[in-house]
């Protein structure tokens, strides 16, 4: 919204009544959903984008039917109106959406007005420019703006919002006559021409096919003709993969193309190249001109054209200029030898330059690399005219860009910088794992690094050259006759041997049983993860499993006596438990094999426990239908465990933890299955029927149906001996017999069994000790709690309770020197501490509370009781507690009128809860503190009264805390 420009906008009438708020074309009107927290517009009013944020602001207004509100044409109406709290509200709900709408720095300054138009005219005052200078600036832009760097949408997107903010500050004037057409025409031409003009190179045809258009089409055909170009540019280069060969010959190419081109035919208005003149492409487009893509199939049949196209893998450049001369494997060793080479010419200036005849052959002519090794170069040219690639043999990291098929791909590659491959904005590379050349962008140079640099000054490259290099009909001449020169020889194509290695992939991975000669990480896992830093018992334990072997076979297990001892109690207890009967194997009935698992046992310090060996059916080759039916097996939740864990370690019962040998050997088999014969049940030489098999009356280990039948074999004994099996986990079981109580929990084979513990069969004594440790908690606040707590079993005393009954008189014995200390210098003041902790009573859910008062210093009242009634949350557990605290005092106070003592200053009351001590003060009773009415009125009285003040301490300095939690174990 520009200066001086007036809103467009249906004439409102002013409501006069309050009857129009109900009515929804009223400005007055606020819909359910209207709340001050809208945000209106996308974009917040920063200052400068003010013209763009004011015209959103508008159409948001005016959709809302309250810009009434901001060009004044709703005045505030007088207090006494009807209407004026309407107006009050609706105002304020526009100034409320207006600050949601602009920044937080020019929101501050907009706090203070009373009035949406106010803050809008102010607004529009600060940074609302006059029409030139934004005219100038918006102009200047279409001027300066061109597509570089981005794509044609976003380009056009740019141009169009200053074409249309342009037109804001140049409305076209209302006409009935046909000049107006003319001059939308014109404008639509002078867009189309910007549009065209700042386009890239790259769309040099699209923008000259358009411009031989008459007439010129809209702008918004122009951008969709040019957007289709975009697409198709995009699909074609779609069509070939990165860059991973090196470049085409030039000559070479150009047969190439022709040949392909001579099997197809041309078809109507296709493009025609300016530099090479074949149909079907572009200048910008041109293979012959910019190189060819890798991986370019040539439709002609041409053996040499198919000769120079790119190559990949490890043929890394050609031997000669011409088509048919053969390629040359280099082998690792040659490659090194030919980077020492050039790094050392190119970096050695001793030697006079020699000089090249002309008119002579230009270093560009030769499309091998070892031809320059034949080459001079004139020794007159100036210092200056050389330009030395310094970084050439470099080290250097390329980004790894496609997909590998691993799960933890590198993410770059180790390569040496050979150079820079004509026909692409890339650097060549050497892949020093693969010893392949590839081509790539994202590329980080150590340019002091040079993996092929050899350490003597002088090396000899004779050996190297005298295989490779190839005479060249070329005539050369040196000023320097000490210049060494090498004498070609006819090529070697001897295949050089194989180096085998690891996959490159696995180069960063270690193996601890593996030694490589080099590390190619800094800080390898055997640097950290070191069988050295183990302690003693550790060491120990691993050293005996390293070094003890466990047989995977009978054969090898049977020349171990321990073994065949361990096997001979196996197959004893499977005879005893009458696991299996001998039999012939009866007609279409098919054997489950079996096997020998072995397992040596170590304790704690690495000595060997004991030889184990088990018989295991090879369960994988049942049937079902055949020889299993069902297979489930109820195991016992991890969370019952738990659950049966914590309610032992409340109620203190005794946990006890079984593990069943043999388990599954238990169970009782309902189908007929046979099992081969095991090894070593028979000695060699004695003789058995043809056919003989084993058939399971029991279930072994391996089968599928074992864990199955070995649960249904036990949960059966157990509710025979009055166990009930619990619905809500089936592998828990409970017995209750009068006081006695038994949870007993099955997990496969592995049982855990809670009880409550016996009864006392003298509790006289418990009584009598219990009685005694009450009377010592008058001088020892330390005993309060954990005496109480004892104190309520004196009915039905049990073993566990006595234990800590004794475990006291131990810590009793341990603290004789503890009492109370009066302080002759402790002044006259009350204070109290309060303190609860609620729902402490695991049985009946009520709380503890717990109160000491102090004179001055000295302690001279405390008490720890658990109360009378459920609190139904922990702040009224802690006002509860407050409130026997405060009888305490008040008896205190009593106290000190009869004897008499002078207390003018209100007693001191400690409480760790926030929540109680805001009850104490709040005059005003809430619903939910109604159910403690008559504990609000004694605490809140005696706060009234001027007698008591309550006071917050922290939970680490709340003395009262003693009084009703257990003291940690450490």
């Amino acid at each position: 919204m520009t200066r001086g420009s007036t809103i467009t906008r249906a004439t409102t009438s002013v409501p006069n009544s309050l009857s129009s708020m109900e009515d929804s074309t009223s400005p007055y009107f606020l819909h359910n959903l209207d709340h001050p927290g809208i945000v209106l517009v996308s974009h917040h009013l920063t200052g400068a984008n003010y013209n763009t944020w004011s015209r959103a602001m508008v159409m948001a207004l005016t959709a809302k039917n309250k810009i009434s509100f901001i060009d004044g044409s709703i005045p505030c109406p007088e207090s006494d109106d009807l209407l004026f709290g309407t107006w009050i509200r609706c105002n304020s709900m526009v100034i409320s959406w207006i600050l949601n709408s602009v920044h937080k720095d020019i929101a501050d300054s907009l706090l203070y007005f009373d009035t949406a138009v106010g803050i809008w005219n102010d607004l529009r005052d600060r940074f609302c420019q006059s029409n030139g200078p934004r005219i100038f600036q918006i102009k200047k832009h279409l001027i300066a703006l061109s597509q570089g760097s981005l794509d044609v949408s976003t380009y056009y997107t740019r141009l169009k919002i200053l074409w249309d903010e342009l037109k804001g500050f140049q409305p076209l004037p209302e006409c009935a006559c046909g000049t107006m057409k003319t001059w939308m025409e014109f404008q639509q031409q002078e867009y189309v021409m910007q549009f065209l003009m700042g386009l890239n190179e790259s769309f040099v045809q699209t923008r000259s096919q358009i411009l031989m258009m008459e007439p010129l089409p809209p702008i918004a055909k122009v951008f969709s003709l040019v957007a289709q170009d975009e697409r198709q540019c995009s699909i074609n280069y779609g069509l070939y993969t990165p860059p991973d060969s090196v470049a085409a010959n030039d000559s070479n190419s150009t047969v190439a193309i022709s040949a392909a081109r001579l099997n197809s035919k041309p078809k109507k208005d296709r493009p025609t190249c300016s530099h090479c003149g074949i149909l079907g492409h572009t200048v910008d487009k041109c293979y012959k001109l910019y190189g060819y893509p890798p991986g370019y199939k040539f439709k002609s049949k041409n053996p040499h054209a198919k000769a120079q196209a790119n190559q990949t893998s490890s043929r890394t450049t050609e031997a000669s200029a011409t088509a048919d001369s053969p390629l040359v494997s280099l082998s690792p060793a040659q490659c090194q030898q030919l980077i020492a080479l050039l790094s050392s010419q190119l970096h050695d200036n001793t030697p006079a330059t020699p000089e090249l005849q002309q008119p002579g052959p230009s270093v560009s002519s030769f499309s091998s690399i070892f031809s320059l090794s034949s080459v001079s170069f004139p020794n007159s040219l100036d210092s200056s005219a050389w330009v030395l690639d310094t970084a050439f043999g470099c080290l250097c990291y390329a980004s790894t860009l496609n997909h590998s098929h691993t799960k933890f791909p590198p993410h770059a590659i180790k390569a040496v910088f050979l150079g820079y491959p004509p026909g692409y904005k890339a650097y060549k590379l050497l892949n020093l794992s693969t010893n392949t050349t590839f081509i790539s962008r994202d590329v980080i140079f150590h340019e002091s690094i040079f993996p092929f640099q050899n350490d003597d000054s002088q090396p000899c490259h004779s050996d190297f050259f005298s295989d490779l290099v190839l005479p060249l009909p070329i005539s050369i001449s040196s000023n320097d006759s000490t210049n060494p020169s090498f004498s070609p020889t006819s090529l070697s194509l001897d295949h050089p041997t194989r180096s085998r290695r690891a996959p490159s992939y696995l180069q960063d991975y270690h193996c601890s049983s593996t030694s490589f000669a080099s590390q190619s990480t800094c800080h390898p896992l055997s640097q950290v993860l070191d069988y050295h830093k183990l302690s003693t018992p550790h060491t120990t334990l691993v050293n005996a499993i390293s070094s003890n072997f466990e047989p995977t076979t009978y054969a090898e297990a049977a020349v171990i006596p321990k073994l065949q001892a361990a096997m001979s109690e196996e197959l004893r207890a499977l005879k005893e438990n009458s696991t299996w009967s001998l039999t012939t194997l009866p007609p279409g009935k098919h054997t489950v094999g079996c096997k020998w698992v072995y397992r040596i046992k170590y304790r704690a310090y690495g000595t060997i426990e004991r030889y184990k060996a088990r018989l295991v059916a090879k369960g994988y080759t049942q049937q079902e239908g055949v020889d299993y039916l069902d297979t489930f097996s109820p195991v016992a939740k991890l969370v019952t465990v738990k659950v049966l864990l914590t309610l032992a370690a409340v109620h203190g019962w005794s946990l006890t933890q079984l593990d069943v040998n043999n388990t599954f050997l238990h169970g009782d088999l309902h189908e007929k299955v046979y099992m081969s014969l095991p090894p070593g049940l028979y000695h060699e030489g004695e003789s058995l029927p043809i056919n003989t098999v084993c058939k399971l009356h029991k279930s072994l280990y391996g089968l599928k149906q074992a864990s199955r039948q070995w649960f249904s074999k036990f949960s059966s004994v157990l509710v025979s001996t009055c166990f009930k099996q619990l619905a809500s986990d089936n592998s828990l079981f409970v017995k209750i017999n009068g006081n006695s109580f038994i949870a007993l929990l099955v997990y496969v084979d592995d049982i855990i069994i809670a009880n409550e513990g016996d009864l006392l069969d003298d509790p006289s004594m418990y009584r009598r000790m219990i009685g005694k440790l009450l009377y010592l908690t008058i001088t020892r606040l330390d005993l309060s709690f954990s005496v109480n707590r004892l104190s309520q079993f004196h009915a039905k005393p049990r073993i566990p309770h006595l234990q800590a009954a004794y475990h006291i008189l131990q810590y009793v014995k341990a603290t004789v020197g503890q009492g109370l200390f009066y302080s002759s210098s402790s002044a006259i003041e009350l204070k109290a501490f309060a303190d609860s902790d609620w729902a402490a009573c695991p049985d009946t859910k009520r709380s503890i509370s717990g109160f000491c008062v102090f004179i001055g210093d000295s302690l001279v009242s405390w008490k720890s009781k658990k109360q009378h009634t459920v609190s139904r949350s922990s702040a009224e557990a802690e006002y509860r507690s407050m409130a026997n605290a405060t009888c305490e005092l008040m008896w205190m106070f009593s106290l000190f009128k009869d004897l008499p003592i002078n207390h003018p200053q209100p007693a001191l009351l400690f409480c760790d809860n926030q929540v109680a001590l805001h009850i104490a003060a709040n005059p005003i009773f809430h619903e939910r503190t109604k159910h403690i009415e008559i504990d609000c009125h004694l605490v809140r009285e005696k706060v009234e009264d001027g007698r008591l003040k309550t006071l917050h301490v922290s939970s680490q300095h709340q003395v009262a805390d003693l009084l009703t939690k257990a003291l940690h174990p450490t």
